[in-house]
């Protein structure tokens, strides 16, 4: 079985080059001018995920964990939960205008790490290590384990091309400090992944969906005498 947690997380690590202290007076803001983003380097990484184990949970947690709207006899197993995560880092200059008042932030490197930041897969505790009902079970969530990096896999030449697109289309912004422009920054690529990440895991639940049906249940189950 498969629960998924969609959480889009941003951390962007900062080199930033401040050229003058900045006062701290209010001011009308000039337009920052463009700069060529054909420059700016690009390196886009996968991240397929660590796996956690758990053999800790019971069938009755495992199931409240699920949150299937299954009958009161379903007995939930196995679990599979994942975590998408994009890890940001970033150089720019801030160059000053309004005479130091304001920076103009220019980007001058990206680099994303997206993917699946962790996948934690529970088999109930009812089963011992060396049990055939363990191994099935594990089996069958490797599955969903694998599907999830496959379904990643076949995105990231959309999502590459999106970062790039991102970074193509950027635009020099003014900031106060490196905090705001740190913000900033993390709002705009989030912006442009998250429908990416929708269609990710729309991607993910229908392919997983097909591994969770009662045939799938049934054959697993007839591996075993013991369950």
């Amino acid at each position: 079985m498969l629960r998924r947690i969609v959480r889009i997380k941003a951390w962007l690590v900062v080199i930033a080059l401040i050229l003058l202290s900045m006062p701290s007076a209010a001011v009308a803001v000039e337009r920052c001018a463009p700069q060529d983003t054909m420059q700016i380097e690009i390196r886009v990484a996968k991240d397929l995920g660590r796996v956690n184990f758990d053999h800790s949970r019971s069938q009755a947690q495992l199931k409240r964990m699920s949150g299937a709207k299954v009958d009161n006899a379903w007995k939930v197993n196995g679990l599979t939960k994942r975590t998408y995560t994009t890890e940001s880092s970033a150089r720019f200059k801030m160059v000053p205008m309004n005479k130091g008042r304001y920076y103009c932030v220019r980007l001058e490197t990206v680099d994303l790490k997206v993917g699946l930041g962790r996948i934690d897969v529970f088999v109930a505790n009812k089963y011992s290590r060396n049990s055939c009902a363990f191994r099935a079970v594990m089996n069958h969530e490797q599955q969903h384990v694998e599907i999830n990096r496959r379904v990643l896999r076949r995105m990231m030449g959309r999502i590459d091309d999106k970062v790039r697109s991102a970074v193509y289309n950027f635009e020099p912004f003014p900031a106060r400090s490196t905090g705001e422009a740190q913000r900033k920054l993390s709002d705009y690529f989030k912006r442009a992944l998250e429908p990416l990440y929708r269609r990710l895991d729309d991607e993910a639940n229908e392919e997983n969906a097909r591994i969770d049906t009662e045939a799938s249940y049934t054959h697993l189950r007839k591996q075993c005498d013991r369950w």
